[in-house]
């Protein structure tokens, strides 16, 4: 059984009431990006081949690709916190076949550069074919109607007045589109405003939209319970169907909140509705706890520490279990807490930090699943790399351990050229094919290396970035591991990025500020660099 192109990931900016757009950014992350981590194995070509492992090896899927493109496809899946297993994003180049590993149903997204995420409910046995171009993604083989179908029809039961008024209040611009592309799929954003007027001289029809979704989301619990006792459907499939639908109702209400701060809205959407026991086995339940962390623990305080939006997860990892929800178990505290540490390091919290509630995590819940995701993810093991102060201590994405002054000693008698960047740094991924067009014009000069250096605090994320770049065929592309305590990064100032230097042959630092690879500059130091060492 299989359900295709059910969602179709449409991301939204909030405009607020001076009428000036702007991305908010964390709302975002807890509405688009945690549902989005993969679960699979495939026999791939370029990226790692051991995707994941899980235990339930019996139920498998199996997609057949057919890329016309030269892109890679990206398969994801949802993390399962019941059992969390470390798992890499997979990237298919070409023609392949995967196998997929999970639950007998269960939501596995597509996409790749240019395409939408397409996303599909599979059921075990299922085999998929897929054509990628570049213009999107098609099923060759004949794709089952009947749960598309059973979808809409639950989809179908709620009362007319709930959309009609929903789009009242959360008024979406459709005149001033976005494309955004970004490693492995595209999407489109619109500005969104709340009805503020309208809200103005009638609140009670807000009010009466809350209890129309609710009302709306109740029967059509009601109509999947009524499916699975007349065995219409089996119980895992009408499960999964129910944590979708409450994810609907969720990411509405989000919306809803995102643009009016509406109390009754924050109220409803961090009550026991939502946020209870279950999440443990809610597939989506990612959404609710990263926007409850936020509003329901932090109360949305944000705070002024930094230049851009930035949430106190410190706080939040010290505070929870919050008195006010006392009657969640320890197995959905340890959930919060974990995911309190992983916005710590996204957000590039102090080594120090996260040490200090990491080794608390792990000596409280001695969970092996938990605690090897976040050093695996993370490098969180890496201690004492981290704490090297010295040197720089760096990871391959083989996951190889090496040291810059090592590194620079055994490229003695070179130029060394070293490209400071990160995943997230959009002038960074823009000078990224001047970059590869230098590194192309001095292909037969042998005294001169390129190294690229990511001050990224995710692995993951750094990997991905550097296939999408193409860095994987790069002899010398790494990630930083104590980029917060490295003398040599201190001494040289390195606070924003890009950032380029230039070490002549004998190994000293020649230009702490090198110019980037854009234009003549650069090539043209380098020119008289290599000139100037030959002469000499």
């Amino acid at each position: 059984m299989m359900v295709s192109n059910i969602f179709r990931r449409i991301q939204l900016i909030k405009l607020v009431k001076d009428d000036n757009l702007f991305f908010n950014s964390l709302l975002f992350k807890a509405i688009m990006f945690f549902t989005l981590f993969p679960a699979l194995i495939s026999c791939q070509k370029k990226p790692p081949k051991n995707a994941l492992e899980l235990t339930q090896k019996e139920k498998s899927h199996v997609i057949i690709i057919n890329n016309s493109t030269e892109l890679p496809t990206q398969i994801k899946s949802d993390r399962n916190f019941q059992n969390l297993t470390y798992h890499e994003d997979l990237l298919v180049y070409g023609n392949d076949t995967v196998q997929t590993k999970g639950n007998n149903y269960q939501y596995i997204y597509l996409s790749n550069k240019n395409t939408f995420v397409d996303t599909l409910l599979i059921s075990k046995g299922d085999t998929i074919v897929l054509d990628i171009s570049n213009t999107g993604i098609t099923y060759k083989n004949d794709i089952q109607e009947e749960p598309q179908k059973l979808f809409n029809s639950i989809k179908t039961i709620s009362n007319p007045d709930t959309d009609s008024l929903f789009s009242i209040f959360y008024i979406i611009d459709y005149k001033h589109k976005l494309n955004i592309h970004s490693d492995f799929n595209r999407s489109e954003i619109y500005p969104v405003h709340f009805n503020s007027k309208r809200y103005s001289s009638n609140p009670e029809e807000l009010t009466t939209l809350l209890e129309l979704m609710e009302s709306d989301y109740e029967n059509q619990l009601n109509y999947i319970d009524y499916l699975i006792k007349e065995q219409k459907i089996e119980v895992e499939y009408g499960t999964l169907l129910k944590y979708r639908f409450k994810q609907i109702f969720f990411e509405k209400l989000i919306k809803l909140y995102s643009v009016s701060k509406n109390k009754n809205i924050l109220k409803l959407a961090t009550s026991d509705v939502f946020v209870n026991n279950d999440l443990l086995n809610d597939p989506f339940a990612e959404t609710i706890i990263g926007f409850y962390l936020l509003n329901g623990v932090l109360k949305g305080e944000k705070s002024n520490s930094r230049s851009s939006v930035f949430f106190d997860y410190k706080k939040a990892y010290d505070i929870i279990p919050n008195p006010e929800r006392i009657d969640l178990n320890d197995h959905l505290i340890k959930y919060l807490k974990f995911l309190c540490l992983e916005n710590m390091i996204e957000q590039g919290e102090g080594f120090e930090s996260i040490n200090k509630r990491y080794s608390d995590f792990k000596n409280t819940y001695l969970d092996s699943s938990f605690n090897n995701y976040l050093e695996k993810r993370y490098l969180v093991d890496f201690e004492k790399l981290k704490k090297l102060e010295d040197d720089i201590s760096l990871i391959s994405l083989d996951r190889k351990i090496k040291y810059f002054d090592a590194l620079k000693e055994q490229l003695k008698g070179k130029l060394i050229f070293i490209d400071f960047w990160a995943s997230w740094c959009g002038p960074c991924r823009k000078a990224m094919p001047d970059s590869k067009n230098l590194i192309s014009f001095f292909k037969e000069e042998k005294d001169i290396v390129f190294i690229y250096l990511s001050i990224d605090k995710d692995y993951e994320k750094w990997k991905n970035a550097s296939y999408s770049e193409e860095l994987e065929l790069y002899k010398h592309n790494y990630l930083i591991v104590n980029l917060d305590r490295s003398s040599f990064l201190k001494e040289i100032g390195l606070k924003e990025i890009p950032r380029y230097v230039l070490f002549n042959k004998e190994g000293r630092l020649s230009h702490i500020n090198a110019p980037g690879p854009q234009g003549e500059e650069l090539k043209s130091l380098i020119l008289k660099e290599l000139k100037q060492q030959t002469s000499k």
